[in-house]
């Protein structure tokens, strides 16, 4: 799994040095790089899915669904109607643009990219095959076929493993580079450290030979909490 999640990581790390090297945008956003990553990263590990870093038809439809929602959640009243409506979940089909943004991500999975998992993947479904892989989807697809979630819920979980899963680690690497971009003496330690391990960091390595990068990390959720509001 670390080697996919590496080479996920990487498509996107390749295209975002050529775009800073080109001079084409200046400041750069590092939210739609980071968004990008992480989509990337679970499409392929949890999903079997290629969003090709971030840039597939679908993969632009969720990032745009997202950026959409929560640009309208950051604005105070867009954030209280949220909060308010979502107290009555039978008010959420009203008109209302802060409500209708949410779902922007969740209908571009579900009638997009969830289709076309389940389709591939429908030997699964059919057989309930439980010695195939161990990726997320063919799990849920198992547990479909078993009669353990419904088709609903088959969509459901596919939907908000794929927006959970990739917004928050978004937004803990954005604040991390940022605080990073704040602090170059930081930043130069970090380096130091990264640069001190030989090769390509194994997940062995991150547990225990990278202890300072685990305090960055740390610091940075921190200050700026993956999940700060639980409904």
């Amino acid at each position: 799994m670390s080697s996919d999640v590496r080479v996920a990581a990487l498509e996107v790390v390749d295209q975002f040095v050529s775009h800073v090297q080109s001079g084409a945008e200046k400041p750069v956003n590092i939210l739609d790089w980071t968004s990008k990553a992480t989509l990337n990263v679970i499409g392929r590990v949890a999903f079997l899915h290629d969003f090709q870093a971030g840039n597939s038809p679908e993969a632009k439809q969720i990032l745009g669904g997202r950026r959409r929602g929560v640009s309208r959640a950051a604005k105070y009243a867009g954030f209280l109607t949220l909060m308010l409506l979502r107290r009555f979940p039978i008010l959420n089909d009203l008109p209302i643009a802060a409500i209708q943004s949410q779902g922007l991500a969740k209908v571009a999975i579900q009638t997009g990219v969830a289709r076309e998992l389940i389709r591939r993947n429908q030997d699964i479904v059919k057989n309930g095959d439980t010695k195939v892989s161990k990726d997320l989807l063919s799990r849920l697809l198992v547990a479909h076929a078993a009669g353990d979630i419904s088709e609903e819920e088959l969509y459901e979980q596919i939907s908000t493993f794929i927006v959970s899963g990739h917004e928050t680690t978004t937004q803990t690497l954005g604040f991390t580079i940022y605080e990073l971009s704040r602090h170059p003496e930081i930043q130069a330690k970090l380096r130091e450290e990264l640069a001190a391990v030989k090769g390509e960091p194994t997940y062995d390595d991150f547990q225990a030979r990278l202890p300072y990068l685990e305090a960055v990390l740390r610091e940075t959720l921190r200050l700026y909490p993956g999940l700060p509001y639980i409904e």
